[in-house]
């Protein structure tokens, strides 16, 4: 099974790309208050996208045998998924103008540089 790690890994990478660059995209609509965010596959695709990636991190802690209570990088990641999933919902329902958008844009971009750290450094 360890043998499956690099490529799981490499299939964890793109999808947090794919991720951010949809997240950032769907932003970007919202921003110009385009229609475009009312068509299914813009709604739908992102979660796709953001199950598989965490089906690959879930694969990736189970191989290595990684515990998010005995590494403490993976449990600070965790609490910036959930963080970085609060800010694209704030960004996509709940902002009421552009500058609070932009506010919840930068928060998430925040913790999404927060999570890539975390898992290229291991820090704790």
């Amino acid at each position: 099974m360890t043998e499956l790690y690099p490529i799981i890994k490499q299939a964890h990478m793109l999808f947090a790309a794919i991720s951010l660059v949809s997240f950032l995209g769907r932003s970007a609509l919202k921003f110009a208050g385009s229609t475009l965010l009312n068509k299914k596959p813009v709604k739908v695709l992102p979660h796709i996208n953001d199950s598989l990636l965490l089906l690959c991190g879930v694969a990736l802690a189970v191989i290595a045998g990684y515990n998010p209570l005995v590494q403490h990088w993976l449990l600070a990641k965790l609490v910036l998924l959930v963080a970085y999933i609060a800010c694209g919902l704030y960004v996509m329902k709940w902002s009421k103008n552009n500058t609070a958008r932009a506010a919840g844009v930068l928060v998430a971009l925040l913790c999404f540089m927060s999570m890539g750290f975390r898992a290229a450094v291991k820090p704790f």
